[in-house]
């Protein structure tokens, strides 16, 4: 998992869910969860543990603080889940041609989900569409400039 820093506490979330988070706890609580579970389909526990992995990303205050919060009906006792935004991090296109671009250098799936924070699916998706085809990198290009 990246990490990220934040000084800035008054930055504005247009995704419904970050800016709950962000109102709950703090912009800098919202940014963690955006940069390291964006794309993905998160669990927040009824009651999470010390150690977690959510304790571990924003602290455990936060983290029981965050999971009261979203604590309501069922997720009373089961927690909840949520699909947290990647667009915090760029447009839609701008993240499709990342994935082309690291797909033409030879970068696996799986290594361009995680460098981007993506759902491996979206990458799956993208490759797919027929726009990335995937080369070799040891082969010589017969119309460089060179």
């Amino acid at each position: 998992m990246g990490s990220i820093e934040v000084s800035d506490d008054n930055i504005q979330f247009k995704q419904s869910l970050l800016a709950e988070i962000a109102e709950v706890l703090d912009a800098r609580s919202a940014l963690l969860i955006a940069k390291n579970y964006g794309g993905k389909r998160v669990y927040f526990p009824a009651r999470p543990k010390v150690g977690c992995e959510l304790s571990a990303l924003i602290g455990h205050d936060n983290a029981v603080k965050l999971c009261k919060y979203f604590a309501t009906g069922e997720a009373l006792s089961r927690g909840a889940e949520f699909e947290v935004p990647v667009s915090l991090f760029g447009s839609r296109a701008k993240i499709h041609r990342q994935i082309d671009k690291m797909t033409q250098s030879g970068k696996s799936g799986a290594e361009i989900a995680h460098a981007l924070g993506v759902a491996h699916r979206t990458v799956t998706r993208q490759r797919k569409r027929g726009k990335t085809q995937m080369t070799p990198t040891n082969q010589i290009d017969l119309f460089a400039d060179d």
